[in-house]
């Protein structure tokens, strides 16, 4: 998958590159990964660990920016099921304040791992998923850690509300590309 692709509009972050190449470095820590795991259940296709590093790169960027994608999700799980983070973290349990933590990764991979493999029934609390989430936010810490960027999907979402096409605008973008 092309990291680019799923971008807003070129030009709008410096750090688009940087954002890439974590992306990368992230596939193939991914690759490592997995051959550390307990089971064969979590193991993922070159392609399928490159759609899911984008994906996590997005995420990442999402918590560090503050840009209030997943501040939202957590939000309404928190007011439907009383945890921000439902079957993963019980209600009134308390999260790692850092923006990236195994929790959140784990509930994100938990997700993901339904739409990579529809097959594959999935246990929230699963071993290595709890393990690849603890490897995941730890790389994530590491890596932006000493990384000032900046964000081309905070600039976009940021732009004027001018006309009723610019929230459309934004709106077909995150339908589509979020």
């Amino acid at each position: 998958m092309d990291f680019h692709a799923h971008r807003p509009q070129r030009g709008f972050g410096r750090s688009e590159r940087a954002l890439a190449k974590i992306a990368e470095d992230l596939t193939r820590f991914l690759t490592k990964a997995q051959r550390s795991l307990t089971y064969e259940t979590l193991h993922l296709s070159g392609r399928q660990r490159e759609t899911l590093a984008s994906i996590l790169v997005e995420f990442a960027e999402d918590l560090y920016q503050d840009i209030g994608l997943w501040r939202s999700l957590e939000a309404y799980n928190l007011d439907f099921f009383g945890t921000p983070l439902p079957c993963v973290l019980q209600p009134d349990e308390a999260m790692d304040a850092e923006p990236i933590n195994p929790s959140r990764v784990q509930f994100l991979l938990w997700t993901l791992y339904a739409e990579l493999e529809p097959e594959l029934i999935l246990a929230p609390t699963h071993q290595d998923l709890e393990r690849l989430a603890l490897w995941i936010a730890a790389f994530f810490s590491e890596r932006f850690a000493h990384v000032q960027f900046d964000s081309g999907v905070k600039t976009f979402l940021g732009l004027p509300n001018t006309y009723g096409w610019d929230v459309k605008k934004k709106l077909v973008w995150l339908g589509h590309h979020a």
